[in-house]
C-alpha cells in the first residue's frame, strides 16, 4: 500500500510537471507569437510612414514644378506682351514717320504749285496792270494781300492742326519730352 501510495503521488507529481511545462510552453508560445505580431506590425507601420513620406515628397516635388511651369509661362506672356508692344509702337512711328513724309511731300508740291501759280498770275497782272486806272491797281494789290493773308491763315491753321496730331500720338505713347517739344512749336505757331 506504501509503494502504491509513492507511486500514486510520484505519479501526479509527474502530472503536475507535465502541466506546468505545457502551461510555460504555452505562455512562452503565447509571448512569441505577440512579440511576432508586435515586429509584423511595427514594421507594417514603418512601411506604411515611409509610403506616406514618400507620397508627401512627390506631392511637394509636384507642387514645385507647377509652380516652376507656372512662372516660367508667365515670364513667357510677359516677353511676348513687352514684344508685341515693342512692335506696335516701331510700327507706330513708322507709320508716323510716312504720315509726315507724305504731308511734307504734299506741302512741298502745293508750294511749288503756288509758286508756279503766282508767276503765271504776277506776269498775267503785269500785262493787265499795263492797262489799268490808279483806283484798279490798288483794288488789286488790296485783293492780293488779303488773298496772301487768308493763304497764310490756312496754313498756319493746317500746321496747327498736324501739330494737335502729332501731341496725341505722342501722349498715347507715354513720350512726355515730345509732347513738351511740340506744345512749344504749337506756342510758337499761335
Amino acid at each position: 500500500m506504501q509503494k502504491y501510495m509513492e507511486e500514486e503521488r510520484a505519479a501526479e507529481e509527474a502530472a503536475a510537471a507535465m502541466k506546468q511545462r505545457i502551461a510555460e510552453r504555452k505562455a512562452a508560445l503565447t509571448n512569441t507569437k505577440k512579440s511576432e505580431e508586435e515586429a509584423q506590425m511595427s514594421k507594417y507601420m514603418e512601411e506604411e510612414r515611409a509610403q506616406e513620406e514618400a507620397a508627401a515628397l512627390m506631392r511637394q516635388r509636384i507642387e514645385e514644378r507647377k509652380k516652376e511651369l507656372a512662372a516660367k509661362k508667365k515670364q513667357e506672356e510677359e516677353e511676348q506682351m513687352k514684344k508685341y508692344l515693342e512692335e506696335e509702337k516701331q510700327n507706330e512711328l513708322v507709320a508716323n514717320a510716312l504720315k509726315d513724309q507724305i504731308a511734307k511731300t504734299k506741302a512741298a508740291k502745293e508750294a511749288e504749285k503756288k509758286k508756279k501759280d503766282a508767276i503765271l498770275m504776277a506776269a498775267y497782272q503785269r500785262k493787265q496792270a499795263a492797262g489799268m486806272s490808279e483806283d484798279e491797281k490798288k483794288a488789286l494789290m488790296a485783293k492780293k494781300l488779303e488773298e496772301k493773308k487768308a493763304e497764310l491763315a490756312a496754313k498756319k491753321k493746317q500746321e496747327i492742326e498736324e501739330l494737335k496730331v502729332k501731341i496725341k500720338a505722342a501722349a498715347a505713347r507715354g513720350d512726355k519730352a515730345e509732347v513738351e517739344r511740340l506744345l512749344a512749336i504749337a506756342k510758337g505757331n499761335k
